[in-house]
């Protein structure tokens, strides 16, 4: 006579569901705790994937999951921080509008990085309209008018140092 298994049993006669023994409950728990202590996003990860595997529930999870959200985040903030630097610092129109774009979309429209950015947008436009009218000038031969065109490009230069 073969005995047939039950609808909840597999092949090898037990459930399907994954056992919770009390030491990987308190291997899942150790290895929480020491991830999120050590702040490493990718160990983070793998233990709560392993907590998770091990049908750990509870506040040691839910912590570990804050954690990394925290590491993704600050993450987050100091690549787009990097962004505006370097934008900043390449005084590229076209750089700017990406570093905008990047920072918004990152959720952080309402920080000093945009204050920093379209500072940094005014000044290069106020450049970008001197030189303008610097070649104007030069191209229609106005002294006067390159006088000033040349004294509004010294003033900026001067206002941003």
């Amino acid at each position: 006579d073969i005995r047939r298994p039950s609808a909840g049993e597999g092949c090898s006669g037990t459930s399907g569901e994954a056992r919770k023994t009390p030491e990987a409950e308190l291997e899942a728990r150790q290895r929480l705790a020491s991830a999120i202590l050590r702040g490493d996003l990718e160990e983070l990860r793998e233990a709560v994937a392993d907590a998770q595997a091990a049908g750990l529930q509870g506040p040691e999870v839910r912590r570990a999951r804050d954690a990394a959200v925290a590491l993704e985040t600050s993450d987050m903030r100091r690549r787009a921080d990097l962004g505006v630097q370097e934008a900043i610092e390449s005084d590229d129109w076209w750089k700017l509008q990406a570093a905008m774009q990047m920072v918004v979309g990152c959720g952080f429209g309402d920080s000093e990085m945009v204050v920093r950015l379209r500072e940094a947008m005014r000044t290069h436009r106020r450049r970008q309209d001197a030189l303008r009218s610097c070649r104007s000038a030069a191209a229609s031969r106005d002294p006067q008018g390159l006088r000033r065109a040349i004294e509004e490009l010294l003033l900026g230069h001067a206002s941003e140092r």
